[in-house]
């Protein structure tokens, strides 16, 4: 049950941006592919053409690093401090979700959120994992 109130929330907070920001639904047939470092899916401005994201290690602080910690750690400062970085990308986000953990799964939300925030279409796919960011709502 607590699952699934999850679930609702997310795709709630998806419809809302998918409609507010009047974007048509595309085919896979239209899709970009953003294969660079120069952080082009790192825009603010919600785009009207979804983008496949090429795939780059999952982001992991220092003190996780010594560690040997193989996961990314939401509740670890660090690693949340990574996050907030300007040089952070979609690919990151992406990296984050596909390694579907206890502590990635119980933080989604924010995830996606995040995604969002970075001008990511609802139709944006992992290119390793070919999965888009509505799949992991």
């Amino acid at each position: 049950h607590a699952c699934r109130t999850v679930d609702v929330t997310v795709l709630t907070v998806l419809r809302g941006y998918h409609s507010a920001s009047s974007q048509p639904k595309l085919s896979p047939r239209t899709q970009a592919v953003d294969n660079t470092n120069s952080y082009p899916s790192n825009r603010r401005a919600p785009r009207t053409v979804a983008v496949t994201h090429g795939p780059v290690d999952a982001p992991l602080c220092g003190a996780c690093q010594r560690k040997d910690l193989q996961f990314f750690e939401p509740s670890c400062q660090g690693c949340s401090a990574l996050l907030r970085r300007p040089s952070t990308t979609a690919a990151h986000l992406f990296a984050i979700m596909r390694q579907w953990v206890p502590q990635v799964q119980h933080n989604i939300h924010a995830f996606i959120t995040q995604a969002l925030s970075l001008g990511c279409h609802v139709d944006d796919r992992d290119a390793l994992t070919d999965m888009t960011l509505l799949h992991y709502a």
